[in-house]
């Protein structure tokens, strides 16, 4: 189980990572965040292309792998009762809400984005992929349908975010 969970968990970082074309081995916070920003900073940077690419990413991810995604919530309901599980979720939460803060608060510097505040934004953000993630899990066939969730999904964000 603690195998499965971390596996998960890396999948989740690495799927994150993907977002702004970080390597995924790259595992240190602080470098990501670093990286983040420099990526950020390039001249012909898109903010709003890259918020819908990463919605992008997590939905087909959860479209390509329905057992990860089932299992990461069934672990995810035992974080309260398991103290390895609950572990690997303070290791990766923060780690992935932190990255996303970043982004937010560069998006903000750069004018792309309306002032929010970038913790509790990407609190937004990371709760409504969890809660796509149940809802994917509990979909009928045919119910999921991925690109009609990520465009109302990424026009979910932007109302919330763009200038």
């Amino acid at each position: 189980m603690t195998a499965t969970a971390e596996k998960i968990g890396s999948e989740m970082l690495a799927t994150t990572l993907k977002i702004w074309g970080i390597p995924s081995d790259v595992r240190d916070e602080k470098k990501v965040q670093e990286l983040i920003r420099a990526r950020c900073s390039e001249k012909d940077f898109d903010f709003i292309a890259v918020l819908q690419e990463g919605v992008n990413i997590f939905v087909r991810w959860f479209e390509q792998s329905p057992h990860v995604i089932a299992t990461g919530l069934e672990l995810f309901l035992q974080v309260r009762r398991n103290p390895v599980i609950e572990g690997i979720k303070d290791k990766v939460n923060p780690f992935i809400r932190n990255a996303c803060a970043v982004f937010i608060e560069e998006g903000i510097k750069k004018g792309a984005f309306k002032k929010r505040d970038p913790q509790y934004t990407a609190l937004m953000l990371i709760s409504l992929v969890s809660g796509l993630s149940f809802a994917h899990v509990t979909a009928r066939e045919g119910e999921f349908e991925a690109d009609i969730i990520i465009k109302e999904m990424s026009d979910l964000i932007l109302g919330h975010l763009q200038k």
